[in-house]
């Protein structure tokens, strides 16, 4: 039986961010053409406005993916175009633990190795301060945020709703394997 657990909703800041990206493009396409001196006419430039339109709604879909579910033995994370699938066995949970990370800067993601960052998210692969330290972030906020160190060294930085929850049923779930 899986379980769902809610990741905190994106913030303001990349929902801003998203919105202005999509402005700025409709603007320079629109000043694109403009500049060409060309009468496209208005279905082509309909046709441009709702392409743009198209990938902005898929941007945000994409970057609304974010989920954590405990199913089969496994924790599965989506993170935007990112799934990490980790045997329960594979993660320390005793060494868990729920930290700010304008608190703990140590934790903090620093270099994208393959992710996608925008203001108040970062989803996908990282380094940390150190760069041995080799992340997996699915996070839209950095307060209340679950580290779940696996064995092999790797760390997980999530932000789910209520992260002592997650914490919780990990807990039990390795006590019952």
């Amino acid at each position: 039986m899986a379980r769902d657990f809610p990741m905190q909703p994106i913030g303001k800041p990349t929902r801003v961010t998203l919105a202005a990206l999509v402005l700025g493009l409709l603007f320079t396409f629109g000043a694109l053409f403009v500049a060409g001196g060309q009468d496209l006419g208005p279905a082509t430039l309909a046709l441009v406005a709702f392409g743009l339109l198209a990938g902005a709604a898929m941007l945000l879909l994409v970057v609304r993916r974010m989920r954590v579910t405990l199913e089969d033995g496994r924790l599965v994370v989506r993170a935007t175009f990112y799934t990490q699938r980790i045997a329960l066995a594979d993660l320390d949970v005793d060494a868990a633990r729920i930290v700010d990370l304008a608190e703990h800067p140590q934790w903090r993601p620093t270099v994208r190795l393959n992710g996608m960052s925008l203001p108040g998210l970062d989803a996908g692969h990282y380094r940390g301060r150190e760069w041995k330290q080799k992340l997996f972030c699915a996070l839209s906020s950095r307060r209340n945020v679950l580290l779940l160190p696996q064995r092999n060294g790797r760390i997980l930085l999530l932000s789910p709703e209520k992260p002592q929850s997650v914490l919780r049923a990990l807990q039990q779930a390795g006590h019952r394997s």
